[in-house]
């Protein structure tokens, strides 16, 4: 799988975007969660993703059979092998999954891209490929 990692602009704003290059449809699920903020902006953003990470960390470790992770939209439900992302209104074997090992290093690489910020550079666009 390979994301590219971007900042677009609209009205004047920039905003992360987060977009899947081989298949337009597929992962939609995956990248609406890592973009959905709520309208809080980044500042509240981050470290709400951040918490994703610590409870993706909690299941992979052991110390957590399964943990939920929730934005505005969107719902997480972590699990050892397995991370289903569904709309939160919805049953979560109704929505995608994606390997709970590569769902953590897509949200790490997420918010470190986040974290830099946009640069004038042209350096704010990221490409990765993922192998699960």
């Amino acid at each position: 799988m390979e994301l590219r990692f971007s900042w677009h602009e609209h009205n004047g704003r920039f905003y992360p975007v987060c977009e899947r290059l081989e298949d337009q449809y597929a992962g939609h699920l995956l990248l609406g969660i890592l973009a959905d903020d709520g309208g809080l902006g980044l500042d509240r953003h981050i470290p709400w993703l951040g918490q994703c990470i610590v409870l993706c960390g909690n299941v992979l470790r052991g110390e957590s059979v399964s943990e939920d992770f929730t934005t505005e939209v969107f719902a997480a439900c972590i699990e050892r092998e397995w991370t289903s992302i569904h709309f939160i209104t919805s049953e979560p074997d109704s929505g995608e999954t994606i390997q709970t090992g590569l769902f953590l290093r897509i949200v790490s690489d997420w918010v470190k891209f986040l974290e830099r910020g946009l640069h004038k550079d042209c350096s704010d666009v990221v490409v990765h490929s993922y192998s699960p």
